[in-house]
């Protein structure tokens, strides 16, 4: 009788599950917002970091824009090397909870 009632609880919240976006924190499968946002953070405060040394730089010297170009384009490429380095994770990590999740649907059929 228990088990009656616990598969009449998960059936009705599929259909409230189906509406949901991958970006809800409820969603195990999906990447959190906060984890997306957090990549999007270290992408900006990279290239604002290097931008500012880059700017004291050229203040320090009494140099042209070049170290605050040099700075801009290293906070780029790192950065950017960060981002794609967590997204690809992420995206393996969604992928491997995908498949643990669909191979336990599975089994339960």
């Amino acid at each position: 009788m228990r088990d009656d009632h616990k598969s009449d609880s998960s059936d009705s919240s599929k259909p409230s599950d189906a509406g949901r976006k991958g970006g809800d924190s409820g969603n195990k499968l999906g990447p959190s917002l906060w984890g997306l946002a957090g990549m999007g953070f270290d992408l900006a405060a990279a290239v604002a970091g290097f931008t500012l040394i880059g700017w004291w730089a050229d203040s320090h010297w009494n140099t042209s824009p070049r170290y605050t170009v040099v700075g801009v384009v290293l906070g780029l490429i790192g950065g950017m090397y960060n981002l794609l380095r967590r997204a690809l994770k992420a995206s393996k990590d969604a992928n491997q909870a995908f498949r643990e999740h669909d191979t336990h649907d599975n089994r339960d059929t």
